[in-house]
């Protein structure tokens, strides 16, 4: 079966563009090669997949017939084979792309995903992280980026690592590296799609669509590498594109790298050379109708590019052809108008800028008219169903009250009755109550003591992370924003004639502020890790993990169940404590491997840290006394934990921690 599985990982790197299949080469008569391929062959099994994968690969030609003939084919023979049981559904999902029927491809991928968690071989690995990577991509195609990041670095990524696919490890890297451009995490894309372009490169070249996804995964990194400034690398990934896709000039995957060609040379100030990509990318897409959204970006980007050569008539003519397309959003479309009444102000035409202006003005108040009447009928709604529950309570606090007076009538009957009786019951509570009273004002004691702990606890560890978000605030807006303001003024100042002796001096001067302001950002980032508040727990402690590696130091990290509704300040508090971990074996243990495991059950949480370093003695009481393990205590404290610390001399430590998660 190992033989055939080879090129099913294309089967959906096309997904996230469902409308357009990237091609560089004849898909139709790769086709008809592999159809006599399976047509040859004798084992029912082999064939069965055979058909499925032929059900797949018809969706690069968009032959609705073949692929529904095929399908059915496959599911015919796949008889009892528990493998194809568990992929059938799978092939299904990709079957039912072209109804954009969401909802309904992603119960055939988790039927496909239920069926296959049985199995445990690399090819079942595979199909898990095909699984995970497509029902991911669908969450982007919805919009729930956060939920799709994270599906692809916890489900599909181990999948894919486990099953040894090169070029399947390489495309879900992909996957994530855009996730994180889309999120403006522009450093953590680029580790992502640094990781893919190796693999993918290194991977099987018996895969028809390889060599397109390695052009789509160089594109993108260029686009991240152009926006991070590092304009070196980002030439280096476009010519490594262009290398692939020059002899195939129909291809379009030349938007996308006309596109990102353009906003390149838009950077090294070579405007006429990027028009000329834009409008090759234009003149490309016009007759194909799959191709609208690409060509209004690259039509955009012409916009662009004529505005920075100050061709400020010709740039509001591109965007007006811009504005009659009729996939624009309403708020683009007035992004457009505010842009047009710009470059027409700055081309000194009037009238025109007039025109678009009062456009802009009317659209916007338009939509806020649309977003006001909204917020009315939700505020009314919302007093209304508050004034009918208001009225609930009242009726309850009225019956309330008349079974609280019917129940105090009956108790008074009673009462003048038992009144003996409960005198003596007192009299005995009173003596017995003497007699435990110094136990008890004890015990109330150190109870007043331990909740005076836990405030004061609470307390520090509240004021600790305010300030941390502070000064993490702070260190960004703040120096940071100076640090930028004396760059570009350095940067005006050198540009000068007068300063061309000192030029170099002021270079290095620019160079080091440059330096200053990232230390400055690892710090705030460190601080106040905005993969935490953007992404939750799960994906930062990865994050946090990955960052502590060195080539000295192996770090192994799992997260098994973790809930991603933990309270966020509860989550801060994991993650400090974490971070105190792993901080104290990294200054202190010398340890070369580090096992690190989180993991939840119901609402307890679990942390267990393992090193190989040189230990230490539990008892010693400069260790008592330190920093680092009281930070650990105190925070293990306040979320009513329990903390086990195990180690001996030159055989490493073990670290338990069990904590409240709710």
């Amino acid at each position: 079966m190992k033989r055939w599985l080879l090129t099913l990982v294309f089967c959906w790197c096309f997904i996230a563009s469902a409308q357009t299949t990237l091609s560089l080469d004849d898909d139709a008569a790769y086709i008809v090669r592999y159809e006599k391929k399976v047509a040859q062959l004798k084992n029912d099994s082999a064939k069965a997949f055979g058909y499925l994968q032929l059900s797949s690969y018809c969706r690069l030609i968009a032959d609705t017939v073949k692929i529904k003939r095929y399908l059915a084919a496959g599911k015919q023979l796949a008889g009892k084979n528990l493998f194809l049981e568990a992929a059938v559904p799978y092939f299904e999902s990709l079957s039912l792309l072209t109804t954009g029927n969401m909802p309904l491809i992603q119960n055939k991928l988790m039927e496909a995903e239920k069926k296959m968690s049985a199995l445990t071989s690399k090819d079942a690995f595979m199909i898990r992280g095909l699984i995970w990577h497509a029902y991911s991509t669908s969450q982007q195609i919805q919009g729930k980026e956060n939920e799709a990041t994270k599906n692809f670095i916890g489900k599909a990524l181990p999948y894919a690592k486990k099953s040894g696919n090169l070029f399947l490890i390489g495309n879900v890297n992909k996957s994530v590296g855009i996730g994180f451009m889309n999120a403006n995490q522009r450093d953590l894309a680029a580790q992502y799609l640094n990781i893919a372009i190796k693999n993918i490169e290194h991977a099987s070249t018996d895969n028809p669509v390889r060599l397109e996804i390695l052009v789509e995964t160089y594109v993108a990194a260029a686009e991240n590498d152009i926006y991070r400034k590092q304009l070196t690398n980002a030439k280096i990934n476009l010519d490594r594109a262009y290398e692939i896709i020059k002899p195939h000039p129909a291809s379009n995957l030349f938007y996308k790298f006309d596109y990102v060609q353009g906003i390149y040379y838009n950077r090294v100030k070579q405007y006429d050379k990027g028009l000329e990509h834009f409008e090759h990318g234009i003149a490309l897409g016009l007759n194909d109708p799959r191709s609208v959204h690409s060509v209004n970006r690259l039509m955009y980007g012409r916009y662009e590019t004529l505005s920075l050569k100050k061709d400020f008539k010709k740039a509001g003519a591109q965007l007006e052809d811009l504005i009659k397309s009729p996939y624009i959003l309403s708020t683009d479309k007035k992004m457009y108008y505010k842009d047009l009444a710009k470059v027409y102000t700055n081309g000194g035409l009037t009238s025109q800028a007039l025109k678009w202006s009062e456009k802009y003005i009317h659209l916007s108040d338009s939509l806020y008219e649309a977003k006001f009447q909204n917020d009315i009928i939700e505020m009314e709604k919302k007093y209304r169903e508050a004034d009918n529950q208001q009225q609930i309570a009242r009726l309850k606090i009225q019956k309330k009250n008349a079974e609280l007076t019917a129940k105090n009538n009956k108790q008074l009957a009673w009462f003048l009755g038992i009144i003996g009786l409960f005198l003596l019951i007192l009299f005995i509570t009173i003596w017995l109550l003497l007699k435990n009273q110094r136990h008890l004002a004890s015990q109330k004691l150190l109870e007043i003591e331990r909740q005076q702990q836990l405030a004061l606890s609470k307390a520090m560890l509240d004021a600790e992370e305010k300030e941390r978000n502070r000064m993490a605030t702070d260190l960004h807006d703040g120096l940071g924003g100076m640090l930028a303001g004396v760059k570009i003024n350095l940067s005006s100042f050198a540009s000068g004639n007068e300063m061309e002796n000192h030029s170099f001096e002021l270079q290095k001067i620019i160079s080091q502020l440059d330096s200053s302001a990232t230390e400055l950002r690892n710090i705030a980032r460190n601080m106040m890790p905005q993969t935490l508040i953007n992404f939750g727990l799960e994906t930062a402690l990865k994050e946090f993990c990955d960052s502590m590696m060195r080539p000295d130091l192996e770090i192994d990290f799992e997260a098994l169940n973790i809930n991603p509704d933990i309270p966020f300040p509860k989550q801060a508090i994991i993650y400090r404590i974490v971070q105190e971990i792993l901080t104290n074996i990294l200054k202190h243990a010398n340890a070369t491997e580090i096992v690190l495991q989180c993991s939840q059950r119901q609402n307890r949480f679990y942390i267990t840290a393992e090193d190989n370093g040189k230990g230490f003695d539990v008892d010693a009481n400069n260790l008592k006394s330190g920093m680092g393990l009281a930070n650990i205590k105190n925070r293990v404290q306040y979320l009513g934990g329990i903390l086990e610390i195990s180690s001996e001399i030159n055989e490493g430590t073990t670290i338990n921690i069990e904590l409240e998660a709710d």
